[in-house]
């Protein structure tokens, strides 16, 4: 894990900045996704791409649903499951909160339609 913006904890959802080191990604977007921390695997909503609304940077982000998991000192894994969305830029930080609402309630689904399968 790396030390993220601080953005999400402050003004939208918490995430774990993830390092990512020789490995092949899928396309950048918001994907519905599973996240293994210490051992378990949570229902997450991750972010990959560049933070064109904020720094430009390349980020790799998932937020647990549900679940606060703090203090994370260990390997974390990120499965995905499906793309909720293509990356894009907002207009302002509103549009992007409102739009992780609508992200986190839509990955929430793809999750649940899974595990009812």
């Amino acid at each position: 894990m790396i030390r993220g913006q601080g953005l999400g904890r402050k003004s939208f959802v918490p995430t774990l900045n993830l390092f990512i080191d020789h490995y092949q990604l899928p396309m950048e977007g918001v994907y519905a996704t599973q996240t293994k921390v210490d051992g378990q695997w949570h229902d997450s909503v991750s972010f990959l791409g560049h933070r064109v609304t904020t720094d430009g940077h390349f980020a790799v982000e998932t937020h647990i649903l549900d679940e606060q998991v703090d203090d994370v000192h260990s390997f974390v894994s990120l499965r995905f499951i499906e793309l909720i969305r293509v990356n894009k830029k907002f207009e302002n930080f509103e549009s992007l909160k409102s739009q992780i609402d609508e992200d986190m309630v839509r990955a929430k689904e793809v999750l649940n339609e899974r595990q009812s399968i």
